[in-house]
């Protein structure tokens, strides 16, 4: 085999030396080393050849301290090797992406890479591309003069970064003279399932391509770092730099790899809150990089938390802008927004122009993916700053979406010349994605501008470029976007193409904000078509992920939007009733053209359906003069194109106009008024013509010829579109974020309980109430009345972004009259604001007393408060007067701090206490057991001693009065004696049954490992079960050698087998009556030893755990008695699965059987280290 390998080599180097690209792989087992050692004298050069380089590389990534190893430190090191000149030619040479520059220099140069445009998260993979390639031109010009022999070792310990980077070696057509063999265990599995599958999948990659010289496989486990323990105490000084440099170079998993490493070094170390802070901070960003929004989120709250305790407000500045991006990507705009402008407000105490720059820029951010525009002053602000920046990216990436912001540019030649800008810096940096985009929006905007040549020039070239890029996303966008222009167009064969093409690729991707507007497009195109039972399909599909998902609004479109088209499909169709059902549920806020006049033809045709004939007109002129008198508005005939000057463009469809004056002539014919009729359909035709729109205008010139309405519609083929699988896949997301609002619940209730225990003044304690609601909740202002200990009354009010004030107010009485002011006061002070819904949130004390109430408006035009936060906010009110009671009480009553902050510490301690009193429960039980257990001795032993006292007595009075006989003494002797027995053989049973319970508890309590005999310790910990077991008629036996040792932690066991064997006695047997099983209860512990582990059978024969509900018994909160939940907790199980898993080391894993009771098979490490 080595000669095989060895002739391969050279045949590969003879090709590489004559100018060639040469990639070999070679599969050589566990080791993933070379079979033969290459050396410089197996590489000979004819006279005329570059001089050689040949380098060996390792994967092996065991101390993991920069990005892309072993590749980029062999670039930096190369470089640091050349003269000045030398450097600056080669990176002019290498030309790497225009955003990569600074990166390379800097990295080259100082060894640590710095960034100074945004990076922006759309754009992620594009730029990962970018650098890639980038580093493949480094690579080619560092070597330039040079025939390159490289050898990788142990490509299969590389990071999935570094994998990606392998992909663009093996794709690249500008490398020459080169030759790369890659040393390799095909067969190679990792502890983590899905890693194996990657590795798996890669090697299948490379398979496609290249013949993999192989070798017999082996198999071992590896990981990438060693555990933190092990690690050098230095290790955080170099990972820090590297985690940086990581993130710089867009190795996002090697960052988050460095990064827990360093956040278990700190744990483990004394380091300071700045430290600490530095870290949580970058461990949340390579979360938020690897699409971990979750585990985002928990590390910017701590990140957060550090950074109040030092006052670090640029730190704090930082983290508000990328948590803001965070929520962003979970579509959640509300608190996105909220951190945004949290952001900007630290920035402007700060007031430097670069961290005013950046939260402005976020908030931009946060707005666009919301397809929303960012208030005028803040974005005149935005641009200025950027215009005078050197971020240009961030630059072009405003301007390229100027057509939101059209009343600020006022027209759209000013509009036209912004998106120019954005393409013209496109094109300078070489930002293929960027001008995509740009491109696109150049296309949209030509659509307004009534140039349909020019709209489709711009999306074709849009296009293009994404299909070069390939990214599914892009794609999708790009699809729709075509298949819009071709169905203002009426091209509708090409629409459905393009749309055909774009529904058969959203499952691909996320986004739902993609997914919602794609099936939007095809249901508009269905509209316009007059097919409307297809348009109400797709938009039940629409409403239902909204509802799932907790949507208020997808692209361009909000609620009332779609149930004003609904309303409108249901009365074309005859379905009043559903017509009006969605015109009732419509909201009374103001609404775009498109949705008024939706409104108002369904009203209409209501009014026509109901008789109302009157009403008909009255309806459809609530917004014809929109398209026959106003010149500020699009697409009227008598418009010429350079006096339109739209407010918003996207107001309405180009289709929209001829279809209002189609439908009011239409309806106007139906009640016999035939000169409006044909007025209002000659509108229409004269509309179709100036936009070209034949195929509506034949429909409506046969309306306008013929003495009856018509029932034609335009014929479009069906796109076929998987909509189950979508609502489905938005049921899993809604999983996701049902999780995430429960952890934010928590988050609120830890901070309200550390603020009650702070807190020792009513203002204090209402005030950090007050501003955890208007930080956590989209709350617009809050208001408070509450009670003091002098019956007299404060208040307190908030508005959003403003501290929490005092008004100038003098106590006022706490009765009805003061009280009914107060209301009065605020709605007064409300109703100059745009807000929300109205809430009232009492402050109930002990004894159901009123301490006082809050009142809270929401926010305007964001998500209703569901009842699940109502319900925190109940329990959170609930709190704060049980607390405003307690102080005021304390106040009174003068009580020591030491009470108050016990019952502050047990509130701190409630939401903790669910899982350890599940722990201590079955103890619990247990107790109860030996308790009754051990009243028989003690209660043998309390009837010895009268014994033994009567008999004294009698002897003392016999005494006294002189009868005491001998046969007496010794009758009463013997008594004694035998009570005396009693009393000793109770009493030292009584004390075992104690001893016993007390190793049992002590071990419970005991966090220290120890050696012991396993079948010893299990015999000694069920003589504490035996009462209960035999209270309940259970049997029990264990069976195993007794020359078993573990090195562990008892007291861990002892809590798993209690909780196993309370579980059994709690549930098993419990319904054993019913179910006909007449063999006598039992549990059986059995166990061995298999090489380095002990293994544990626990086995019962009660009622066992139903098939379809075996593989959720360890999830928390899982009962599975549908009977009686009143008692359960559902957290046994999964107290014993922690157990097992984090403090033992081991597994657990259940056997079904039917219902022939529960088989737990417990694995666990002999020797624990």
């Amino acid at each position: 085999m080595a000669d095989l390998y060895l002739d391969i080599v050279k045949n590969s180097w003879e090709k590489a030396r004559q100018g060639e690209y040469q990639l070999l792989f070679v599969n050589s087992g566990t080791a993933g080393l070379a079979p033969v050692p290459l050396n410089d004298e197996q590489f000979a050069l004819a006279p005329n050849d570059k001089a050689l380089r040949h380098i060996k590389l390792h994967c092996t990534h065991q101390s993991l301290t920069e990005p892309l190893a072993p590749f980029l430190p062999l670039l930096r090191d190369t470089f640091d090797g050349l003269s000045q000149q030398e450097q600056q030619a080669t990176l002019k040479q290498a030309a790497p992406y225009a955003n990569h520059q600074t990166i390379f220099s800097s990295y080259f140069y100082q060894h640590v890479a710095q960034r100074p445009e945004a990076l922006l998260f759309g754009e992620l993979r594009y730029e990962q591309q970018q650098m890639r390639h980038s580093l493949l031109r480094l690579l080619k010009a560092l070597f330039a003069d040079k025939t390159l022999v490289l050898e990788i070792s142990q490509l299969h310990l590389a990071s999935d970064d570094l994998l990606g980077f392998v992909h663009t070696l093996l794709s690249s057509k500008n490398l020459d003279h080169m030759l790369i063999v890659f040393y390799l265990d095909k067969k190679h599995y990792f502890n983590d399932t899905q890693r194996s599958e990657a590795w798996q999948d890669f090697v299948g990659q490379i398979e496609e391509r290249f013949t993999i010289i192989d070798e017999e496989p082996s198999y071992a486990e590896n990981t990438m770092l060693p555990p933190a323990q092990s690690a050098s105490p230095r290790l955080v000084q170099h990972l820090l730099p590297g985690i940086q440099n990581a993130l710089r170079f867009l190795a996002f998993q090697e960052a988050n790899i460095m990064a827990i490493a360093v956040n278990e070094l700190a744990n483990n170390r004394a380091t300071s809150s700045q430290q600490r802070l530095n870290i949580q901070r970058l461990l949340a960003q390579t979360y938020y990089y690897l699409g971990d929004n979750d585990s985002a989120l928990v590390c910017y709250f701590s990140a957060i938390d550090l950074a109040e305790e030092i006052n670090d407000l640029l730190s704090l500045t930082h983290i508000y802008c990328e948590l803001a991006m965070v929520y962003a990507n979970k579509f959640d705009f509300i608190d996105a927004s909220k951190e945004a402008m949290q952001a900007l407000k630290l920035s402007r105490e700060i007031n430097q122009p670069d961290i005013i720059r950046e939260a402005l820029f976020t908030l931009y951010l946060v707005k666009d993916r919301k397809t929303e525009p960012m208030p005028a002053p803040l974005y005149n602000e935005l641009t200025s700053l950027l215009q005078h920046s050197n971020d240009q990216n961030a630059y072009a990436f405003c301007c390229k979406n100027a057509y939101i912001y059209l009343p600020i540019h006022k027209s759209l030649t000013t509009v036209e010349q912004v998106c120019q800008i954005a393409i013209d810096i496109y094109t300078q940096h070489d930002n293929a994605f960027g001008l995509a985009v740009a491109y696109h929006n150049m296309a949209m905007l030509q659509t307004y501008l009534m140039k349909p040549d020019k709209e489709l020039y711009y999306l074709k070239k849009s296009e293009k470029l994404r299909a070069q890029l390939a990214d599914p996303l892009e794609m999708i966008r790009i699809y729709n976007g075509i298949g819009f222009f071709y169905a203002e167009t009426e091209q509708y064969q090409d629409a459905c193409h393009y749309y055909q093409m774009a529904t058969s690729r959203i499952t691909e991707i996320p986004d739902y904000n993609e997914v919602t507007a794609s099936i939007y497009n095809l249901a508009i195109m269905y509209f316009y078509a007059r097919n409307f039972r297809e348009t109400i399909r797709l938009l039940d599909a629409i409403l239902q992920i909204m509802r799932i998902l907790q949507m208020d609004e997808i692209p361009f479109h909000n609620m009332d939007d779609i149930y004003a088209l609904k309303s409108l499909c249901h009365a074309e169709i005859g379905e009043d009733i559903n017509a009006m059902i969605y015109q009732n549920i419509i909201s009374q806020r103001s609404h775009k053209l498109e949705t008024r006049a939706f409104i108002a033809i369904a009203r209409g045709m209501l009014a026509f359906s109901q008789q109302q004939h009157d009403d008909i007109s009255e309806q459809f002129d609530h917004v014809a003069y929109v398209f026959t008198k106003q010149k500020n508005e699009l697409y009227h005939p008598s418009l010429d194109e350079e006096e339109i000057q739209p407010i918003y463009f996207y107001e309405y469809s180009k289709c929209l106009p001829a279809f209002y004056f189609h439908e009011y002539g239409r309806c106007l014919k139906r009640i016999q008024q035939s000169s409006k009729a044909k007025e209002m359909l000659a509108l229409a035709i004269a509309y179709c013509e100036k936009v070209d729109f034949q195929a509506y205008k034949d429909l409506c010139l046969e309306d306008h010829a013929s003495n009856s309405v018509t029932e034609k519609r335009l014929n479009i083929p069906l796109v076929s579109i998987n909509l189950k699988t979508l609502i489905e896949l938005a049921k899993k997301e809604l999983t996701l974020s049902q999780l995430q609002n429960k952890l934010k619940s928590i988050k609120f209730l830890q901070l309200l309980q550390q603020g009650l225990i702070e807190s020792n003044r009513e203002q204090d304690l209402v005030g950090q109430f007050i501003q955890l609601l208007t930080n956590h909740y989209p709350i617009e202002s809050i208001m408070a009345y509450v009670r003091t200990e002098d019956l007299s009354a404060f208040q307190l009010e908030s508005t959003k972004h403003r501290d929490v004030h005092t008004p100038p107010i003098q106590r006022v009485p706490f009765d009805l009259e003061s009280e009914q002011a107060f209301k009065a006061q605020f709605i007064a002070e409300s109703s100059n604001l745009t807000t929300g819904e109205t809430l009232y949130l009492p402050l109930i004390g002990q004894n159901n007393s009123l301490m006082g109430y809050l009142l809270l408006v929401t926010q305007p035009d964001t998500r209703h408060i569901a009842q699940e936060e109502l319900d925190i906010f109940a329990i959170a009110g609930n709190q704060v007067g049980i607390s405003l009671e307690k102080i005021r009480q304390a106040q009174a009553l003068q009580r020591s701090n030491n009470d108050l902050r016990q019952t502050m510490e047990r509130l701190t301690q409630t939401q903790a206490e669910l899982v350890e009193a599940e722990k201590m429960l079955a103890l619990g039980r247990l107790v109860a057991g030996v308790a009754h257990h051990i009243n028989t001795p003690l209660g043998n032993s309390v009837t010895a001693a009268s014994l033994v006292m009567n008999q004294l007595k009698e002897i003392k009075t016999k005494l006294e009065q002189g009868q005491l006989k001998k046969d007496g003494l010794t009758q009463a002797l013997h008594l004694a004696s035998e009570a005396g027995n009693l009393l000793e053989q109770s009493l030292a049973k009584a004390s075992q049954l104690v001893h016993n319970f007390k190793e049992v508890a002590a071990d419970q309590d005991l966090g220290e490992k120890k050696e012991f005999f396993l079948k010893t310790y299990v015999e000694n910990l069920f003589v504490n079960f035996e009462p209960v077991l035999n209270q309940e008629h259970i049997a029990f036996s264990i069976e195993g050698s007794l020359s078993v040792r573990l090195y562990s932690y008892p007291g861990a066991i002892s809590q798993m087998l209690t909780s196993l064997v309370m579980n059994s006695v709690e549930h098993a047997f419990k319904d054993r009556q019913n179910s006909g099983r007449p063999e006598t209860p039992m549990i059986k512990l059995m166990f061995e030893q298999q090489q380095s582990d002990v293994v544990l059978y626990y086995e019962d024969n009660g009622v066992g755990i139903p098939p379809d509900q075996a593989s959720r018994i360890f999830e928390p909160f899982t009962t599975l008695n549908s009977t009686n939940h009143s008692n359960q907790t559902g957290l046994g199980l999964h107290v014993v699965y922690n157990l097992i898993k984090q403090k033992l080391r081991g597994s657990i894993s259940h056997k079904i059987n039917g219902s022939c009771g529960v088989h737990f098979e417990i694995r666990l490490p002999q020797i624990l280290d």
